[in-house]
């Protein structure tokens, strides 16, 4: 798996988990990367979050929230999820 997808799953659990709007920089700091490697991320991550039911939504001087809008269709969060618990989760795949 490309370095690129698994930090892609990371943000998407970190975001789908968080309860509460979360800043560029916090999710940078988390990745590992810079703000701006994270916001070109966040532009494929929307479009991968709306394909799996979900919706990546920004506000500016807020940050960035997801929540699932298709809970049938969210079968990529509900695997990662899963596998995270497990402590396997760089071996599910979000997207194909």
């Amino acid at each position: 798996m490309a370095v690129e997808d698994t930090r892609l799953m990371k943000l998407w659990y970190y975001l789908i988990q968080s309860p509460q709007w979360v800043t560029s920089g916090e999710l940078a700091r988390y990745a590992g990367v810079s703000e701006r490697t994270v916001k070109n991320d966040l532009t494929r991550l929307k479009e991968m979050a709306e394909e799996n039911g979900c919706l990546l939504t920004s506000r500016k001087g807020k940050g960035y929230s997801m929540e699932v809008t298709d809970r049938e269709q969210d079968t990529a969060v509900a695997q990662y999820s899963a596998a995270e618990e497990t402590g396997t989760g760089q071996n599910v795949r979000l997207w194909p």
